[in-house]
């Protein structure tokens, strides 16, 4: 299995305005995992520290904590509440933001794709 984790920046073609302030660009996590079948799956962490309180930085160290290498290659099967507790005793929620979700929709997404090949 092949894991690359990607700081991605998306830029706006119009600033937003949230009750946070006004974002130009966003700041994400891109998880990319890739079967030996060259099955890929996709999953994005992208949190916002004034709504969630987390960094991209603590979301990018636990899930490469959990697997004790530079790409996170055990990630995979950490369960929800030891990725959340990595991120300083925070309790996060399974939204977009947290780094579960990162993990949870690259697996189902490649899981996805590993069906739609065998068709």
């Amino acid at each position: 299995m092949n894991v690359e984790l990607e700081r991605v920046t998306y830029r706006f073609r119009q600033p937003i305005t949230t009750a946070y302030g006004t974002l130009t660009e966003r700041d994400v996590l891109v998880l990319r995992l890739r079967d030996d079948d060259g099955n890929e799956g996709l999953g994005e962490a992208a949190p916002l520290p004034p709504y969630d309180g987390v960094t991209l930085e603590e979301a990018e160290d636990a899930i490469r904590a959990g697997s004790g290498q530079p790409q996170g290659v055990a990630a995979l099967d950490i369960a929800q509440t030891d990725l959340n507790s990595r991120i300083e005793g925070r309790l996060l929620i399974a939204h977009c933001s947290t780094p579960y979700a990162a993990v949870c929709t690259a697996r189902c997404s490649l899981a996805g794709n590993r069906s739609h090949s065998l068709a």
